[in-house]
């Protein structure tokens, strides 16, 4: 009787645990979303406003920002799908 208690104790602290890992992995995951998306606004803001570069190179730049944009973004619907 006290293994067969024992047994479902270990059973429930490791569901327990599992439970607890995952969230914290999306936790982990939700950060280093924030950080990217964060840096990519960074990045676009200093190549856009980068007043050593000509009318004509910024937009260039925005036509293949917008370009990558697109391209990410049916990455990621294909990864849905």
């Amino acid at each position: 009787m006290q293994k067969r208690l024992m047994k479902l104790k270990a059973t429930r602290i490791m569901k327990v645990v599992e439970e607890e890992h995952q969230g914290i992995v999306n936790s982990f995951w939700r950060i280093i979303v924030l950080d990217i998306e964060t840096t990519l606004s960074r990045v676009c803001q200093a190549v856009l406003n980068d007043p050593t570069a000509t009318k004509d190179e910024l937009k260039q730049r925005a036509i293949g920002m917008k370009m990558l944009g697109t391209i990410l973004q049916g990455a990621k619907k294909q990864e849905g799908a």
